[in-house]
């Protein structure tokens, strides 16, 4: 089922970020969430705004969501896990360039 697929991989997401020490915050809304994380880590925003937007629609909608959507959510995280990974960062000087901008 794609809706259960795409709030799993939020699930995800929320576990890498608790490992990193970012874990959402009971008063934090997820793009509240998402504006913390991208000042604290350097991660792409692009990849977060993506499966965030994906869970919010499968965890608060009625929305029919389909296998392209699970994927996509699915690429997303994946997306988060490489930037989390250690010396991703490292590995694109300007990781933290869309970062800046995303806070703008």
């Amino acid at each position: 089922d794609p809706r259960t697929a795409i709030i799993g991989s939020y699930g995800r997401l929320q576990e890498e970020l608790e490992a990193m020490e970012a874990a959402r915050h009971a008063y934090e809304g997820p793009f509240e969430h998402l504006r913390r994380v991208l000042s604290d880590l350097r991660v792409r925003p692009e990849p977060l705004h993506r499966l965030i937007g994906l869970f919010e629609i499968a965890r608060f909608s009625e929305h029919p969501l389909t296998t392209d959507h699970r994927d996509e959510a699915l690429e997303a995280l994946r997306s988060v896990a490489a930037d989390l990974s250690p010396g991703a960062n490292e590995a694109r000087p300007d990781a933290n360039a869309p970062a800046e901008e995303a806070r703008r």
